[in-house]
Parts: structure tokens; sequence; C-alpha cells
């Protein structure tokens, strides 16, 4: 369990290090009845704790190959259980969330490496269920869904980098529902479908202008 959380969130991370400033190592702070497994840098990269039973409780760091902080989460009886976090090698928050149970819970926000919003994601019982709001890196909104019970479900909307509209439309269950609309980036509209429960119906197409 961890090996696969670690390696997802460290590929969110900005993996750049060149004049990284170290923040140096630190052991977790085990809970009572635990010890300390692992090795700080520069010995090396990760460090958790451990009861008598050898199962993983409490916090957990993770470090790159410079000593950066890159990972801080918690576990609890071998399973991810409690807030977690990723790092920019500069300290900045990458990623921030929580896990219950071994499963996401509440809201995922992830950041640039300048500080800006990258995306925002909500989840219930390790499913998507909620609003999903995505960005460019110069802060336009990329795209916005909406999931219930790990399906997309209700509005959706996408645009251009310039903030253009480039699509609007709905889901019902996971499939196309309703009438989409599709625009160009200049505006001009590209596209018209409508569908039912993923089945096409009708469409229109527009010629540029």
């Amino acid at each position: 369990m961890w090996a696969q959380a670690l390696g997802f969130l460290l590929a969110l991370v900005v993996v750049a290090t060149a004049g990284a400033k170290s923040v140096g190592a630190e052991e977790p702070d085990c809970p009572p009845g635990t010890v300390v497994k692992g090795k700080a840098p520069p010995d090396g990269r990760k460090q958790w704790c451990e009861d008598a039973a050898g199962v993983q409780q409490g916090p957990t760091i993770a470090w790159d190959a410079e000593g950066n902080v890159r990972v801080r989460a918690r576990f609890s009886n071998g399973v991810m259980d409690g807030p977690i976090a990723s790092f920019h090698a500069d300290g900045a928050i990458a990623e921030e969330g929580a896990f219950a149970a071994d499963r996401r819970e509440g809201v995922f926000r992830a950041f640039y490496a300048d500080g800006k919003p990258y995306f925002e994601q909500s989840w219930r019982a390790g499913k998507p269920a909620g609003r999903w709001v995505q960005w460019y890196p110069n802060g336009q909104m990329q795209f916005e869904e909406h999931y219930e019970g790990g399906e997309k479900d209700g509005a959706a909307a996408a645009w251009y980098e310039n903030g253009q509209v480039q699509s609007r439309g709905g889901f019902h269950r996971g499939k196309l529902h309703g009438e989409w609309t599709g625009w160009r980036q200049d505006g001009s509209k590209a596209r018209v479908a409508e569908y039912a429960d993923g089945e096409l119906k009708s469409e229109q197409d527009f010629p540029p202008e």
C-alpha cells in the first residue's frame, strides 16, 4: 500500500531539484508503543513507525535525493489513514488531502510550483464525488465536472487557455446526456449534439466563418 501511495504522490511533485534548499532530515514522531524504521538522509530516503507486530502505525516521511521532505503521511494498522501531503523541492505544498481506511476522503488539492492551484477534487469512500476542477498554469480554469458514486454526473464544462469556453454539456451516471455545445478557440460555434444516456440522438456541425 505504501509503495503505491508514495509512487503516486511523488509522480505529482516537481522533480527538478537544481538549486533546491535542503530542509534537513528529521525523525517521525512515532506514537507510544512503536519504533522508527528506515533511514533518513543521507543514509536513506524514507522513515516510518512500526508496532511490536511489525505493523505500520503513525507518521511516515519520505525525502528526495537532496534531502528535501517530499511526502508526509499517516498510517493506522498498516493502511493509510489521516492527512497526506506532498511537497515541491522548495517545501511548498504540491498536493494535500486525507485518507480514511486506505481510501481517499474529502477534498484533495494540488498546486503548481509557483503556488497557483492545479486541481481540486472531492472524494467519498475512495470514489470521486462532487466537484472536480482543474486550472491551467496561467490561472485560467481548464475544466469543471461533477461526480456521484465515482461516475461523472451533472453539468460539465471546459475552457481553452485563453478563457474561451471549449464545451458545455452534462453527464448522467457516467454517460454523455443532454445537449452538448462546442466552440472553437476564436469563440465561433463548432458543434451542437444531443445525447440520451450516452447515445447520440442528433448533431449539427458549424463550418468556420
